[in-house]
This record gives C-alpha cells, sequence and structure tokens, in this order.
C-alpha cells in the first residue's frame, strides 16, 4: 500500500489563507493545510505565533461599543453647535450695535437659532439666552464705566436690566421665530418624505 502523499502549500498562499483561519472563516482542510505549513516553516510561524501553537484560532475581538462612539460624537457635534450658537449670538450683537449694519441682526438671531434647532432639538433654547446675555454684558459694563464708581455693581445691575429688558423681548422673538420656521421647515420634509413613501 502506498503512502498518502503529503500536500504542502507555498508560503503565500499559507499567509493569504491564515487570517482566514485566525478568523476561523476558512474551511477545516485549508486549517490544517495552514498548521502544517507552519510546523516546518519558521519564517510563517513567526508571523502567525498563534496558529502554530495548539491549533485553535484566536477568539474574535469585541466588537466596538457602538453606545460609547455615539457619545462621543454627539458630544463633539454638541460642543461644534455650542460654538456655532456662540459665535452666532454675538456677531447678531456686534451687528446690532454697529451703526451702520444694525438692521441685519433682525435676520441673523432667527437664523442661528434655525440651524441650531434643525441640528438638535434641545440644545437650540440655549440661543436666546445667550443673546441676551451677549446684549447685557456690554450694557452693564458701559452703565459701570460712565458712573465711575459711584454706582455700585448691582445697581448697575438693575440699570441694566431696566434698560433692556425690551431688546431681550425683541431678541427673544428673533430667536423663537427662528425655531419656529425651522420646525416647519422639518415638518414640510418630513411630510413630504412620509407622502413619498406612501406613493410606493
Amino acid at each position: 500500500m502506498s503512502e498518502p502523499v503529503k500536500i504542502t502549500i507555498p508560503c503565500e498562499v499559507c499567509r493569504d489563507l491564515a487570517p482566514l483561519v485566525q478568523d476561523g472563516a476558512a474551511s477545516a482542510g485549508s486549517a490544517a493545510l495552514v498548521r502544517e505549513h507552519l510546523q516546518t516553516c519558521a519564517g510563517c510561524r513567526a508571523l502567525f505565533p498563534d496558529l502554530a501553537g495548539a491549533g485553535e484560532t484566536l477568539p474574535a475581538p469585541p466588537p466596538p461599543d457602538d453606545g460609547r462612539v455615539l457619545r462621543a460624537l454627539r458630544e463633539r457635534i454638541n460642543g461644534l453647535l455650542l460654538a456655532f450658537m456662540a459665535g452666532g449670538t454675538l456677531l447678531g450683537n456686534l451687528v446690532m450695535f454697529s451703526p451702520n449694519f444694525s438692521v441685519f441682526f433682525l435676520l441673523i438671531f432667527p437664523a442661528v437659532t434655525g440651524v441650531a434647532c434643525w441640528l438638535d432639538s434641545r440644545l437650540w433654547r440655549l440661543t436666546p439666552l445667550l443673546a441676551c446675555v451677549m446684549a447685557f454684558v456690554p450694557d452693564y459694563l458701559r452703565l459701570l464705566g460712565e458712573a465711575q464708581g459711584t454706582l455700585r455693581p448691582v445697581r448697575a445691575f438693575v440699570h441694566a436690566v431696566r434698560n433692556g429688558w425690551l431688546l431681550w423681548a425683541v431678541l427673544i422673538v428673533l430667536c423663537l421665530l427662528g425655531a419656529l420656521a425651522a420646525r416647519l421647515f422639518q415638518y414640510a420634509v418630513k411630510g413630504e418624505k412620509s407622502d413619498e413613501t406612501a406613493d410606493r
């Protein structure tokens, strides 16, 4: 009786098949050929020491934690959105107090709030607060500077609130109009999409 012929594979084939054996995706015959080659080839054995041992495949790596990845992505997006809202409200306040372009603040505050509302259904609510604070601080500092020490900080605060409440009301209304426009636009887009899916 003749002995069974031993099949050997070249190193290139072994290196191509070894990752499949590690992942458990190779057939039993391919896995046997790879392990047999690794017993005789020191170069390939150095590349795949886990397969040259007991013949067990490595366990598959754990899947990435999707929740953690999504939380990190959400935090980054929220940080960028906050920076956008702060920059937009600062620009709106600068434009509002400039002598030449003051009318454009009527567009800036709704636009900033609308974009923020479109991107995040909760974080946009900070936009009116940011707008009012950024309008209040220069007025408060101006009152303190004009008083030159005769007006205490608390009294300056009260005067700034008395002077600024109407402006704050206008800023809040502008921001709410921007949020309302964003919600209506979202509704219109979602309504069209649901109509398209219903037609199909």
